[in-house]
């Protein structure tokens, strides 16, 4: 598995009070992207609630309501909403907050990866007053663990930085602070957080989200035989079959042969210019055309006649009932022959 590949990062505020607001934001392309949003709104008497989060028009999967007031101690809401796959529209698109009434201010900031396949239900994080709030969760060497989260950190005044592993990569002067960060690729019991220095110990709260990396290409090393394998009946399907990813063969080697049954050909007697019987002569090359169209189908070299002055053998490489012409020469072609010979 490999970890995800971090895309890119947005966010913004409204002006003013507003009911909602949008932003604009390049999501990437393919089916393997996640797409998640953290939203707050501030002022009021207890904050608008967050009605809907849309990327292009698609919805968002939203966290729960949370209050403000009772996580950073000021009239507001913050909600997150996160969404992966197909569904997920391309290219630049409008990200718009929806709240339920014009009476709040609105910021957002957006997280987006590719290489994903599936991210996790949000977890909210309780409110904090020190001074690295931080989420723990259990993630693999092939996930990141997203932390979206909203601070009364004032710009100016405080410095918000990753809590190492961890990548900053948003830090939003909003009507709340909101900021993003990314841990990606660490394993176990993984931490992800912020630091924020400087000024009055600020209140952070947020969500957190695990978020699974893609499987890369399969690789076979070694030796693989296939031997004896018998396939009877028909083979068919209701539906194609799909097959994604890479194939890569390399230093394959087959030995043997791959086709049908094997079939005896004959090459009637060779005679010389005297109509001379040869037996026991060999031809240095023998090839085999097919007659409707003149294909070389097989070459066989140095054969030999018996006793009766034809050659013949067995040989998988040529069908039953097909009609070939078989054409041989010595050394320097001052001898030659071309027969019909029909497989049995």
């Amino acid at each position: 598995m490999a970890a995800p590949t971090f895309v890119i990062a947005g966010g913004g505020k409204s002006a003013s009070f507003a009911s909602s607001h949008t932003i604009s934001v390049n999501v990437g392309t393919g089916d393997d992207r996640t797409v998640i949003v953290e939203a707050s709104t501030y002022g009021g008497a207890s904050g608008s609630i967050i009605n809907s989060i849309t990327v292009g028009g698609v919805a968002l999967t939203l966290s729960g309501d949370e209050s403000l007031a009772t996580e950073l101690g000021f009239a507001g809401r913050f909600r997150g909403g996160a969404l992966y796959g197909a569904t997920l529209p391309t290219g630049t698109q409008n990200i718009v907050v929806t709240a339920s009434d014009g009476n709040s201010r609105i910021s957002l900031a957006v997280w987006v990866a590719s290489g994903t396949t599936a991210v996790s239900a949000a977890t909210k994080r309780a409110g904090t007053s020190t001074y690295t709030p931080s989420v723990t969760a259990t993630a693999t060497s092939d996930q990141s663990l997203v932390f979206m989260g909203v601070t009364s950190a004032v710009v100016g005044t405080h410095t918000i930085a990753a809590t190492s592993p961890g990548t900053l990569r948003r830090d939003e002067d909003g009507w709340t602070r909101l900021f993003a960060i990314d841990n990606v690729g660490v394993g176990g019991s993984t931490s992800s957080g912020v630091t924020i220095s400087g000024g009055a110990t600020p209140v952070t709260t947020g969500h957190y989200w695990v978020v699974s990396g893609t499987t890369p290409t399969a690789e076979l090393t070694g030796t693989v035989t296939l031997d004896d394998i018998t396939a009877s009946g028909s083979m068919a399907s209701a539906g194609a079959s799909t097959l994604s990813g890479e194939f890569v063969f390399d230093s394959i080697t087959v030995s043997g042969a791959m086709g049908s049954n094997p079939v005896t050909w004959t090459v009637p007697a060779l005679t010389n210019w005297n109509n001379g019987l040869q037996a026991s002569v060999t031809v240095p090359v023998v090839s085999f055309l097919r007659l409707s169209d003149g294909v070389q189908a097989l070459v066989l070299t140095n054969q030999t006649t018996n006793s009766l002055g034809t050659l013949t053998g067995t040989t998988p490489m040529l069908v039953a009932g097909v009609d070939y012409m078989a054409v041989g020469w010595n050394a320097d072609g001052s001898a030659r022959f071309a027969r019909k010979v029909t497989p049995t």
